[in-house]
């Protein structure tokens, strides 16, 4: 451990210790079928990804809950790029569109400097990879998930979510 500045210490990987999270307690565990919801991730996600999936996940639709979210991610672009280009994209292809670092539909980051577009081009194959590899085999196929897996990709749903919240563009 080393000290901070301000008197906390850090570990050797460069992560704060001695803060107790809200959500786990201090405990690095996160139950989302608590009913708490003021000590469950449930507060930590987008709201429209709760709004979509919670009901799903709490009643053991993993998969359906996630592929719920994933689509949720998907139609919210497909609305913006509509509205913006008047041209219906869908999956890979409407995040390669709606997040291009030479003409993006949504600017996610500074596009003038490189490190700007390094963040547009990132999370352009986020979310394009997202719909090819998370929500198109959610909706061709009857996929079991457990509830560990389904929590990390609603987590991930809710980023790309408050990602697209940051449209620079607004």
């Amino acid at each position: 451990m080393r000290i901070a500045s301000d008197g906390r210490d850090w570990d050797e990987n460069g992560y704060f210790c001695g803060y107790e999270c809200k959500v786990c307690l201090g405990k690095g565990i996160v139950n989302l079928t608590q009913k708490d919801d003021e000590n469950s991730l449930w507060c930590l996600l987008h709201p429209k990804i709760v709004e979509i999936s919670k009901s799903r996940f709490d009643t053991g639709h993993f998969a359906d809950s996630v592929e719920a979210a994933m689509k949720e991610v998907n139609n919210k672009i497909k609305m913006i790029v509509k509205d913006k280009i008047g041209r219906e994209y869908d999956g890979a292809n409407l995040m390669t569109t709606a997040l291009s670092v030479q003409n993006p539909v949504i600017r996610l980051a500074d596009l003038s400097t490189e490190s700007g577009r390094n963040i547009q081009l990132g999370y352009m194959h986020i979310f394009s990879g997202s719909m090819t590899g998370i929500r198109n085999p959610k909706a061709h196929g009857n996929l079991v998930l457990d509830i560990k897996r389904a929590t990390h990709l609603l987590v991930l749903a809710s980023l790309l979510m408050y990602k697209v919240d940051e449209d620079m563009n607004l």
